[in-house]
């Protein structure tokens, strides 16, 4: 009878979880083809995906995995590889974009399954669970970034695999614990995997980690500390870092074709693309041909220069540009005395360097740069003491040569009059410089004035095929942390546009909290295409706030009334564990963003949202019916907001749902 009760309980939580899937499934795909045009982000994951399936290598600031998913959408849907995604441009018929928003919709439809799953462990009923879940369900502002071509779908996804594996691994103790602690740091590895908001994740897994290993250190033999610690830094360190190298390993693999986005990364990244610019490499620099010079920092441009000039002067511009032009294009000529020969670029050489487009040579001028400390780097028609500059090598990373060798050499290049170095600057030029990266001449001898020869073509029978450099290309963990640098330098670089509307699409973490306003995904200015504004449930967002703080204050009444009766307070440590998964996962997805300088949107509380949600569960557990009233008031909310997110054309048919001011969607 027991066995009977026990398979007809499983039977009917099959069940309820399938039913769950299914209408969260529903929920994320009504009218997924209203707008079928590019609507916001979906510029970007959308064409990374037609990379993938066209192998060519793209440069982007997040991991590779969530954009490896978006791919296997785009692979299922037999994805159109010639349309390009521009933004607001509406889809052809030979692309099936509703099918690749429906994958991402299957995909953050398993994010309620994870919840309920992570109820259950937390001890409560597969009713209330069911009931919980459809708060999660019935949410706009997941609904609404669930729905397109984004990488949101699979990084809340990860997030809340890591919010069940940690909630198994907090309450199942020694049970299972080395198969919790699997899952958990593969959960881990996914997250960190698709954005590096997974590093918040690592800080909350941490933090309670620590806290074990004190106590253990505390009270536990140092055999059982030792083991617990090496198991802990094999499986929630060791394999996160697997998992995230892993998912490079499969990108690499799979992009081998060069691209544009090529020239963020060195040469000898660039040297293991098929197709790359980089043929018949030339050993060494001979005088007269024309070379490309990279910058040899991080994400460093190509030295390049162009007919327009620097505002109030007939002086070309001198910039750094990540696209490979004809532009880029340069020529050595030695400055000899006599009859010297001139060759091959050597170490100390005096050299002047033409601009093989403009026929104008590299100087530096009398007066300061416009955007860092140093001087204005130009090029002339006119050849003076301004236009001399002194070869002087680094290092080679075959070995130094008297000669400088393409691609291996870092030089730098001192100019003999001004005594400065040619150096590459972090900053853009505005408008009149295109955009593009700062060049000046600096006192400063840093990473910032080191560069190297990129394209040598051998053209020459003097010169020799640099065939030794082949053997660099392979160097994976090279690679790997150098696009991962790169990675990091343009993430922390981005800053607000000022010419975008900050307050229709950028905002700060302190409105986010209090659902201040929300994110407009498509202009406002075409009265044919429908709009979408990314807003959240304002009945379940608030209630969550409230709870979220209100939790631990909860819990610490309820201690200390346990402790002035002198009752067990076995039930508050039980209490305390769920207290902290919900309290301090929603502290390090939020607080975090509070340090962060770079510009930010509506979408990134959306890791900590599911955190706060949780919460609500455990201010109305003791009151049955509140869970009804709750599910009630989110749906009747969902319902209501429903139009910003299935999207509407006239904001005038939406303006009755504006309650507050600041909601900017009218």
């Amino acid at each position: 009878m027991c066995r009977q009760r026990r398979c007809c309980g499983r039977g009917c939580e099959s069940l309820i979880l399938a039913a769950i899937f299914f209408l969260s499934f529903l929920v994320k795909t009504y009218r997924i083809e209203s707008g079928s045009y590019v609507v916001w982000d979906e510029a970007h994951f959308g064409k990374f995906a037609r990379n993938y399936l066209k192998r060519e290598f793209y440069f982007d600031v997040h991991p590779p995995l969530g954009k490896l998913m978006t791919a296997l959408g785009g692979l299922i849907s037999s994805q159109d590889t010639e349309f390009r995604f521009k933004s607001g441009e509406p889809y052809p018929e030979t692309l099936d974009y509703c099918t690749m928003r429906r994958f991402h919709a299957a995909v953050s439809a398993l994010i309620p399954l994870f919840t309920y799953g992570t109820m259950r462990e937390l001890g409560y009923s597969i009713k209330w669970c069911g009931l919980f879940s459809l708060l999660y369900i019935f949410e706009n502002g997941m609904t609404s970034i669930s729905r397109l071509i984004l990488l949101d779908s699979h990084l809340l996804l990860f997030t809340s695999c890591v919010l069940y594996s940690f909630a198994r691994f907090v309450k199942r103790g020694g049970r299972g614990e080395r198969t919790n602690m699997l899952l958990l740091g593969t959960s881990i590895g996914l997250v960190l995997s698709v954005k590096w908001i997974g590093c918040f994740t690592m800080l909350f897994v941490g933090i309670y980690i620590v806290w074990e290993l004190y106590m253990s250190l505390k009270y536990d033999p140092v055999v059982s500390f030792a083991r617990k610690l090496a198991e802990r830094v094999l499986f929630l360190l060791a394999v996160p870092v697997a998992v995230y190298v892993f998912w490079f390993v499969v990108h690499f693999a799979i992009l081998v074709n060069s691209s544009s986005d090529e020239a963020h990364m060195s040469s000898l990244f660039q040297l293991r693309l098929r197709n790359n610019r980089i043929t018949k490499l030339g050993k060494y620099v001979e005088y007269g041909f024309p070379v490309t010079i990279k910058a040899s920092k991080m994400a460093g441009g190509n030295l390049h220069s162009h007919n327009n000039t620097y505002p109030g002067t007939d002086e070309n511009q001198v910039t750094t540009y990540h696209y490979k032009d004809e532009n880029d294009d340069w020529a050595f000529q030695k400055v000899t005395s006599g009859d010297e020969r001139a060759d091959f670029l050597q170490d100390e050489d005096v050299v002047v360097l033409l601009h093989s487009a403009t026929k104008r040579y590299l100087g530096a001028a009398d007066r300061p740069a416009f955007m860092s400390d140093g001087l204005v780097v130009n090029c002339t028609a006119e050849l003076t003491q301004l236009n001399l500059w002194r070869v002087e090598a680094e290092t080679d990373l075959l070995g130094r040569e008297p000669r400088l060798k393409a691609m291996t050499t870092r030089f730098r290049l001192f100019n003999t009059q001004k005594r400065c170095y040619l150096a590459s600057s972090p900053k853009q030029y505005p408008e009149w410089g295109f955009g593009q990266g700062e060049v000046m001449c600096t006192k400063s001898r840093n990473d910032k004035s080191v560069w190297n020869i990129e394209r040598n073509e051998l053209v020459s029978p003097r010169n020799t095929e640099y065939s030794e450099v082949l053997n660099l290309k392979n160097m994976f963990f090279h690679h790997f942390i150098e696009l991962n640098k790169a990675m990091l330098h343009v993430n922390s670089s981005f800053k607000q546009d000022k010419d975008l509307e900050p307050l229709r699409i950028t905002s700060r973490p302190h409105e986010w909290f209090v659902l201040r306003r929300g994110l407009r995904m498509v202009s406002w200015d075409n009265d044919e295409k429908h709009k979408f504004y990314m807003f959240g449930n304002p009945f379940t967002w608030y209630l969550s706030s409230i709870s979220v703080l209100a939790g631990p204050l909860v819990l610490l009444a309820k201690t200390v009334h346990r402790r002035r009766r002198g009752r067990d307070l076995e039930k508050i440590g039980r209490e305390s564990a769920e207290v902290f998964i919900f309290f301090a996962g929603w502290v390090c997805h939020y607080v975090p963003f509070f340090f962060i300088g770079r510009v930010l949107y509506f979408h990134h509380y959306f890791p900590a949202m599911i955190f706060a949600i949780l919460s609500v569960s455990y201010i109305i557990r003791h009151c049955r019916m509140a869970i009804f009233v709750c599910v009630a008031g989110a749906v009747c909310s969902f319902v209501l907001f429903s139009p910003l997110t299935y999207g509407f054309k006239d904001p005038k048919s939406v303006a009755h749902a504006k309650l507050l001011r600041s909601w900017d969607f009218v």
